[in-house]
């Protein structure tokens, strides 16, 4: 486990100037439209993942999404599948 997490996206890449990174976003794997749902692919999508993907765009991240049940999503993160949640 890693020594100190930040469990905002946002204050984490803003204070690091990160650039050309990449990180897994932990995401639950149930239906709360229009917020987020998962498609029939198995695809993260919804206004979170619009809002994401358009900070990913600006700051030069890179944003991958790992849909989870989600009473598995603190474990996942806890044992660094996850990078947030």
């Amino acid at each position: 486990m890693k020594s100190a997490r930040v469990c905002s996206l946002f204050a984490l890449l803003f204070a690091s100037g990160a650039s050309a990174e990449s990180y897994v976003i932990g995401v639950e794997n149930l239906p709360f439209a229009p917020h987020y749902s998962i498609d029939q692919q198995g695809r993260y999508q919804g206004f979170a993942r619009e809002l994401f993907d358009l900070f990913a765009s600006h700051s030069g991240v890179q944003l991958s999404y790992k849909p989870l049940p989600a009473n598995r999503l603190l474990a996942a993160l806890l044992q660094d599948e996850v990078d947030f949640k």
